[in-house]
């Protein structure tokens, strides 16, 4: 449950932030583009927010650490630095950057289809 909203916040807030970012402040055009890398931003940022926990919750379930996220999180840090939180990242984005880029393109191919139909 923790990492699904953490997963879910992040992509959420990432996909809009840097949607809105291209059109508004970079006057792209909305297209296929701006949704593409928006996505790829999108499974970027949840990657980030979604690594650390995804190995606390490993390192619980394998019982190397205490009972608490919070304090599994700190006792990895203090053992091997803050890039041991960080040891599976490039696997998590490239698990989740083609999802969010087949999730949100989905979603905006759908949201024109319906505007012509409502």
């Amino acid at each position: 449950v923790q990492r699904s909203f953490v997963v879910n916040a992040a992509e959420l807030a990432a996909y809009e932030y840097t949607k809105n970012l291209l059109v508004k402040r970079f006057k792209m055009r909305e297209s296929i583009i701006v949704h593409v890398v928006a996505s790829c931003a999108s499974g970027l940022m949840a990657a980030l927010a979604s690594t650390p926990v995804d190995m606390a919750k490993t390192r619980m379930m394998n019982g190397d650490c205490g009972a608490s996220m919070v304090h599994c999180l700190a006792d990895v840090v203090n053992q091997f630095g803050v890039m041991a939180l960080y040891a599976s990242f490039f696997a998590t984005w490239m698990r989740l950057a083609p999802w969010n880029v087949l999730n949100f393109v989905s979603l905006e191919r759908y949201k024109a289809l319906l505007a012509g139909v409502l």
